[in-house]
């Protein structure tokens, strides 16, 4: 069987075509100069009985599976690049590396659209939107009470839990069109890039204890998951908002829904959970 490129993905389903639709795999097909780009499933694959020694180029996005370096080199002797449609590669590139196998990520690109929706989310909790959003209509005057009981934007406390490709983006945004004041947690940031993004370096504990809101843009990785801790969400300030585009499982959502019950002006604006969709506490 002979495929110059092939598409490698263990779940043919709503995520793979919200990537590559039928137009987008007939484009990159196009480009790369083949008729068509088979699918092939980690199972269908290691069925194989001589691989695919012709394959030069994989793409992938979510659910892309993981090969150990000894499966690569017995199924696809001929990689040469991985192109994969998504953010971290972290859990699956390594033994692609280690052949010399160039793998490319979606994340700088995906970065824009999440830095975006988080600085739109920040500039919004400042001044208590969400809280005063679900007081009902016809309690005009309750709501603005609830929306007075927020800071605003004018130097109002930040605090940015990472320095990635987002949290860079979130910081830059809001030190450049903002009065708000920034800090960040980021044990692999140097304090001269912090002053380049407007950021002062804080610890974990003081930007749950001093911030009105918090945006997690931590990375996933093994010592990340259940970095955001009962104790630090007990932290809290009163009308707090705590922003997750980062991961679920880095944050102890069980705690987080004990915190948000008992105190009525906190917020907690989800883009990820865990499990998704989220479970009730």
């Amino acid at each position: 069987m002979s495929n110059k490129a092939i598409f490698l993905v263990d779940k043919v389903e709503e995520d793979f075509e919200l990537v590559f639709d039928e137009a987008l795999r007939r484009q990159v097909a196009e480009e790369i100069g083949v008729e068509d780009i088979p699918i092939f499933d980690s199972a269908h694959l290691r069925e194989l009985n001589d691989g695919l020694p012709d394959t030069e180029i994989v793409l992938s996005t979510w659910n892309m599976p993981t090969l150990s370096s000894g499966e690569i080199t017995a199924l696809l002797p001929g990689l040469r690049h991985v192109f994969y449609a998504a953010g971290t590669v972290k859990y699956f590139a390594e033994p692609y590396l280690e052949r010399g196998i160039h793998v490319y990520s979606a994340a700088p690109v995906n970065a824009e659209p999440v830095a975006e929706y988080a600085t739109a989310q920040i500039m919004l909790a400042t001044k208590g939107f969400y809280r005063s959003r679900i007081t009902p209509a016809r309690h005009f005057f309750k709501a603005k009470k609830v929306s007075g009981a927020f800071p605003g934007n004018y130097r109002s406390k930040v605090g940015i839990l990472g320095l990635g490709n987002i949290g860079r983006r979130v910081a830059s945004a809001l030190h450049r069109e903002t009065e708000l004041e920034l800090f960040a947690y980021d044990p692999y940031v140097s304090g001269e890039k912090c002053v380049e993004l407007g950021v002062t370096k804080m610890s974990m504990r003081e930007i749950f204890r001093t911030c009105d809101v918090i945006t997690n843009h931590m990375p996933d990785i093994p010592e990340t998951k259940g970095a955001v801790s009962a104790e630090l969400l007990s932290l809290m300030k009163p009308t707090a908002t705590f922003v997750n585009t980062g991961r679920g499982a880095q944050v102890d959502e069980a705690a987080l829904a004990v915190t948000l019950r008992r105190n009525r002006f906190q917020t907690a604006i989800l883009d990820v959970t865990s499990p998704e969709p989220i479970r009730p506490w």
